[in-house]
This record gives C-alpha cells, structure tokens and sequence, in this order.
C-alpha cells in the first residue's frame, strides 16, 4: 500500500513537471531555437530526403505549422517571423549601442558613423587595390563601401531594385508560405557581385534548389550568402575584403529569373538585410 502512494505521488510532481512545457509559448521555452543539428536522426532523414536546403523553410498554408526545412522544430511561420522580428532588433541595439553605429537622418537605416552616405570617394564607378588580397577587382562608392568588418552596403555595388523582401512571402515557384530569409535584388545575368565586409570564404557549392552560392564568414561574427549566382571567383578559404569581386549573379537553382538573393546571418539567426543598405 505505502508502494502505491510513494508511485501517485511521483507520478503526480512529474505531471507537474511537465505540464509548463506543454502550456508555455515556444517562444520562451528554454531550448528554443532548436538546429537543425539538435534534430533526433529520424527527423533529419525527412528533411535530408526532401533535398531541401537547410537555408529554406516550408510551411503549411492553412495552418501555418512547418512542413520540411526548418531550422527550428515545432514553430509556425508566424513564431519564425517573431523571433527574427526579435532577433534582428537585439542586432540593430547592439550595432547602436556598442559597435558605433547610427541612424541615418535620411533613410531611417543604420549606418557606421564614419561613412556619410552623401560623401563618399570617387565616383560610382571607382574601382580600388587591395594588397595581397586574394581578389583585387574592387569597388569603393556611395553603395558599397571598403574596409568593413560588418557587412554594409549592396553586393551588386549599386542602388538595385529589391523584388522579394525579407520576411513572410508566398514561395515564387512552390508556391508555398516560407521564411525567406533574405532580399532577392533585381540584376542582369552575369551582373558583378561584391563581398560586403571583409572576411574569409567558408562555403562554395551548388544545389538544386540555390544554384551556384557563396557563403562567407566575417570577423564580426556575421556570415553574409549570396544565392543563385552564374559563376563564382573565390575558393573555399580565400580572403576576401568589403567591396571585392566574389563572383557574377545569375539564374541558377530554384528561380524565375536573373536575380542576385543576398542573406545576412549572426548565430542561427537571419537578420533582415534591408538595414545594412547603405541607401
């Protein structure tokens, strides 16, 4: 008899235990966000067998839960778009607060307070050197700037036209509900594309659904991607300096056309690349 009450009792303070994690919102679970790397080998497989790049996310259009590609488990697209919405505000205090930034009187956008977007060297087309740098071919004006160790300014070197912003979008082609995680700029196959801060190439490849890609690592602890190129002029390893040539855009992959899709990630966490721009 005494067995059976020590038996409830446990039973009853496990229940208890439990039920916190059952009721609390995602959004404040004290695991949250899961990789992609925390995923049971089950879970993994189903996403890996979808051929689907663990960049992307799925979810279902009525009731918002995430299909395949997540790289957190168990949110729906609104908690995703809330915790990026969190994340990149975290970012955006921090840069104020203790990397010297400012907000730009003009386009509400952040900026390094050492660049006046109105002022800057050279023309539009200045191209500069770099020593020993592993790519010389470099740009340096009012949209893309040198000497950055955070990316700032536009990777095409100019002011082009975002067609696909950040955030909450119907998918162009799968014509699913996903996170997109970055912009996609308008720009004409075989377009220059240039690094937006300086830093070291940890990632070329291809796949089916990004195409031809470059990721590079910053020594801020930023990682700036650049999706869907037509070629790519850097290796794995290589230095590279804010405002160099990396590679020419294009329409590989997953696209409905010539377009550059540039992303810019902190931790796990994607911010919305709209902020760095310089104008």
């Amino acid at each position: 008899m005494l067995m059976k009450h020590v038996k409830i009792i446990f039973a009853v303070i496990g229940l208890c235990a439990i039920m916190p994690a059952f009721g609390a919102s995602l959004l404040k679970a004290t695991q949250f966000p899961k990789t992609f790397d925390d995923l049971p080998f089950a879970e993994k497989w189903k996403i890996l067998a979808q051929e689907y790049d663990l960049y992307d996310t799925i979810y279902d259009a009525k009731t918002g839960k995430c299909l395949w590609g997540c790289p957190y488990v168990g949110i729906t697209l609104d908690d995703a778009v809330e915790m990026a919405e969190i994340a990149d505000a975290a970012d955006a205090q921090d840069l104020l607060e203790n990397q010297d930034w400012v907000i730009d009187a003009d386009t509400g956008n952040l900026r390094p307070s050492d660049i006046d977007t109105h002022d800057v060297a050279g023309s539009d087309n200045a191209y500069y050197s770099v020593q020993n740098a592993d790519n010389k071919n470099c740009l340096h004006n009012r949209y893309i700037h040198n000497d950055r160790d955070i990316p700032y300014g536009n990777p095409l070197g100019y002011n082009a036209k975002i067609t696909s912003g950040y955030g909450k979008r119907l998918h162009p082609t799968r014509k699913v509900y996903h996170f997109h995680n970055g912009v996609d700029f308008a720009a004409k196959m075989d377009s220059n594309v240039y690094a937006t801060a300086n830093g070291r190439v940890v990632d070329v490849g291809q796949d089916k659904w990004n195409g031809k890609y470059i990721t590079i690592e910053h020594p801020s602890g930023y990682k700036t991607i650049y999706l869907h190129l037509n070629s790519q002029s850097v290796k794995i390893g290589d230095t590279v300096h804010s405002g160099c040539f990396i590679g020419k855009s294009g329409n590989t992959g997953t696209s409905t056309g010539p377009h550059l899709h540039y992303s810019i990630k902190k931790g796990n966490d994607y911010l919305n690349p709209q902020r760095f721009l310089s104008v």
